[in-house]
């Protein structure tokens, strides 16, 4: 489309061109012809101007067409992070942006980040501020200074943020970073970053919502553990990991003894009682990267990646330990796999069932 209303521009400036030099040729006298010459190069330099001005017309529809289609499909999604992924590519599409960073808080504190053209763990060490006196700032810009001569190449030298907002609260920020030294957008570039924040604040705080909705049917109410379902995921991505890796893993299965009896005695209200601080002990005595899940009615399962059945057992030894202290009233069988070659998610599993199944047949207590 550009090329061709440049291409007719220049075939109206050549048409007149070609009628103002037929009336050069039917004049004689030199005044004329001097004039018609002025002329000439005048129109000529007003239709270089007019086709300069009609491109970059064009390449601004051009680009306020691709923008609007942006921030159109910002909330096109209800994914959580397809809609962070759109906002950066949003924020990165506009002129004199090198790089975009999103940052965002979930609705349990943690942060949300995407980025593009910055690696994604150094987006998320990305903390920016409003000014000290706690006024609420249009924009935050930042300058970067190197050591001399120690500048790497194509580094980030400036950034502008604006903040993410959704129904008064501020959820964070986008921030356009920029090869450039001079630490600012044009008017016009800050006022589509604040566009593009605008229409991503309540994108992203609608997909947020929604993640939390659509993954609260994943926990347990009681004990607020993964159910099932999201056992079984976890298990098979960690089972693949440490096979592709040569890694160690152990699943340790924990069910609690004769806990139907328990629930006779205490009520149902007293056996969620014991269950929410049986869970609280497990996880008292896990790590960070282990993961613990509620999959049946009073069993527990534990994921310990980079760890052997010895690990498993200390793990359980410790947690029945902690159990007769505080006095439940309740005591815990094991069973203990650990992935071999030839394991899948599926096989580990049943390993341990049927070890947490041999443990509970010779005694209460113990794990296998």
């Amino acid at each position: 489309m550009t090329t061709a209303v440049i291409a007719l521009v220049a075939a109206l400036a050549a048409l007149a061109i070609v009628v103002l030099a037929g009336g050069v040729s039917r004049r004689a006298q030199s005044g004329s012809e001097t004039r018609i010459t002025a002329a000439l190069l005048q129109m000529g330099a007003r239709m270089d101007t007019l086709s300069e001005e009609l491109s970059g017309a064009i390449e601004r529809a051009h680009e306020d067409g691709l923008r609007a289609r942006a921030l159109g499909d910002i909330g096109g999604t209800l994914d959580l992070e397809e809609t962070l992924a759109r906002t950066a590519e949003a924020v990165a599409a506009l002129r004199g942006v090198d790089a975009a960073v999103v940052r965002a808080a979930s609705l349990d504190g943690e942060p949300l980040v995407a980025a593009v053209g910055i690696p994604t763990d150094e987006a998320q060490r990305q903390l920016i501020s409003g000014p000290p006196d706690g006024r609420a700032a249009r924009a935050v810009a930042v300058a970067y200074v190197y050591p001399d001569r120690e500048e790497p190449p194509g580094a980030i030298r400036s950034g502008v943020a604006v903040p993410l907002e959704a129904g008064g609260e501020q959820l964070g920020f986008v921030a356009a970073y920029s090869h450039d030294p001079t630490p600012r957008l044009s008017d016009d570039a800050l006022a589509r970053l604040e566009a593009i924040a605008a229409a991503a604040g309540p994108a992203i705080d609608t997909a947020r919502r929604f993640r939390d909705v659509s993954t609260a049917g994943d926990h347990d109410t009681v004990t607020g553990l993964p159910r099932r379902r999201a056992f079984l995921d976890t298990l098979g991505r960690e089972v693949a990991r440490a096979l592709r890796f040569e890694r160690s893993l152990t699943l340790l299965a924990l069910d609690l003894d004769d806990f139907a009896g328990l629930n006779a005695r205490l009520g149902q209200l007293g056996g969620d009682d014991v269950l929410r601080n049986v869970t609280r002990i497990v996880r008292g005595a896990v790590r960070d990267v282990d993961g613990v899940f509620r999959t049946g009615g009073d069993e527990i399962a534990i994921i310990l990646p980079e760890s052997t059945r010895i690990d498993a057992e200390r793990l359980f030894v410790r947690t029945l330990a902690t159990l007769q202290r505080e006095q439940l009233g309740v005591t815990a069988s094991g069973g203990i796999a650990q992935l071999s070659p030839d394991d899948d998610a599926v096989s580990i599993f049943e390993r341990a069932e049927t070890a947490l199944a041999r443990a509970k047949a010779t005694g209460k207590g113990t794990a296998a």
